[in-house]
């Protein structure tokens, strides 16, 4: 599986799920992910919702030494948000990387689905909210 981001935006909702079921845990490194939403995958709406959604959230700040990640927001990329890296069992049973986020009691699972692309899923109570996209920028 080689897809990069703008093949992921270009995916609709039951291919997200698809591609997201089929890979593997994600190999973080430490560095700047820039990111966005993938709401209403597909279609015009979704472009531009997740247009919109993009001047509050723009990805994640990975500092593996911590196990910290940093959630990037608005158009100035300030970090905020703080979550914990871990790998183990999705909600659907497979290897993720694993995000967690104890003030809010939510959190994301990460899969790599290219060699610097990475499909995620935000969780909330057991479940499945949100699909976004990250790519490695160093």
């Amino acid at each position: 599986m080689n897809i990069d981001v703008r093949g992921l935006k270009l995916m609709r909702s039951s291919e997200l799920e698809s591609c997201f079921e089929s890979a593997p845990a994600a190999e973080m490194v430490s560095g700047v992910y820039r990111g966005g939403a993938l709401v209403l995958a597909g279609t015009r709406v979704g472009q531009a919702v997740n247009a919109l959604l993009q001047l509050i959230w723009r990805g994640k700040n990975i500092h593996l030494e911590s196990s910290c990640i940093y959630n990037r927001v608005t158009p100035f990329d300030f970090s905020m948000l703080r979550g914990a890296l871990s790998h183990g069992l999705g909600v659907d049973g497979r290897p993720s990387a694993i995000i967690t986020y104890p003030i809010l009691g939510a959190g994301d699972e990460v899969r790599q689905v290219g060699e610097k692309t990475f499909l995620g899923r935000g969780t909330r109570n057991g479940h499945y909210i949100v699909f976004f996209y990250l790519g490695y920028e160093a």
